[in-house]
């Protein structure tokens, strides 16, 4: 009877004992595959991340030269929390002493704000003294966004007219006196050798 309680206990304890084999194997086994997803996924990661494309910064500035592969600009400060360009005021812009240079190619693409709306737009409209904004989208195109003139630099540019128109006028009005008064000093001058042929006539 003790043999078999003894075979019996173990029996048991060799069952028990491949139990907690088991066990540990199967534990191991999920430790390893967690630990192979976790590097995996961190693998995924760090190729996502090296294969994303840089943000490139956006660029606002007074155009000073207009190349066939590249624009110059005047970088300008008071556009960094802009998200709709058609309703920037360029007025609010400082013009600083940082310059950028933006090189473009066929792929550029060119718009301009007009009316409150932005719309298509070719290279040619890009013109020195025009302020322009470079920014490139998510799928890496370049676009340059030419800024609209605010109501403050034409009212300017009409003073500055005016003021040419009446520079003109007042030189024309000069020039119209001076004639009357040669003029006058001809007559005057004439009429002096009349008398004067008279008197000799005497």
């Amino acid at each position: 009877m003790k043999y078999i309680q003894r075979t019996v206990a173990l029996t048991l304890a060799l069952c028990l004992g491949c139990l907690v084999l088991l066990a540990g194997c199967s534990g191991s086994e999920a430790q390893s595959t967690s630990s192979v997803t976790a590097s995996s996924a961190a693998s995924a990661t760090s190729a996502g991340e090296a294969d994303a494309p840089e943000a490139e910064e956006t660029i606002v500035g007074q155009v000073s030269y207009v190349g066939s592969e590249y624009i110059s600009v005047s970088v300008c400060t008071g556009a960094e929390d802009t998200q709709d360009w058609a309703a920037l005021d360029t007025a609010t812009l400082t013009v600083s002493e940082e310059t950028a240079s933006i090189d473009t190619d066929d792929a550029t693409e060119y718009l301009a704000v007009r009316s409150g709306l932005t719309e298509a737009a070719a290279r040619e409209d890009v013109t020195v003294g025009a302020f322009i904004a470079a920014h490139t989208t998510d799928d890496g195109t370049l676009q340059i966004i030419l800024l609209a003139a605010t109501a403050q630099s034409d009212a300017e540019a009409e003073s500055e007219q005016a003021a040419d128109a009446g520079a003109d006028s007042a030189t024309s009005q000069d020039s119209e006196e001076q004639e009357s008064a040669q003029s006058g000093i001809s007559t005057a001058s004439e009429a002096q050798d009349d008398g004067e042929l008279l008197q000799e006539d005497l």
